[in-house]
């Protein structure tokens, strides 16, 4: 298995803490009223997750 970097322990710890505090309150009431809370995921700490959901650009042709 192969260890994760350092850049992917901070991601990890950060959307751990982030989903804690903003999504675990008030998950089984969103789920209960069928809402996807699209506010809330707007608030995400952007700087740490700019990498994973950006996707690569494609490489250039040798």
């Amino acid at each position: 298995m192969t260890a994760l970097t350092r850049d992917q322990l901070i991601l990890a710890e950060t959307a751990r803490d982030f989903a804690r505090e903003h999504l675990a309150p008030y998950a089984v009431e969103w789920d209960q009223a069928k809402h996807f809370p699209v506010d809330v995921l707007r608030k995400r700490p952007t700087s740490a997750w700019a990498a994973s959901t950006s996707p690569r650009a494609p490489a250039a042709p040798s």
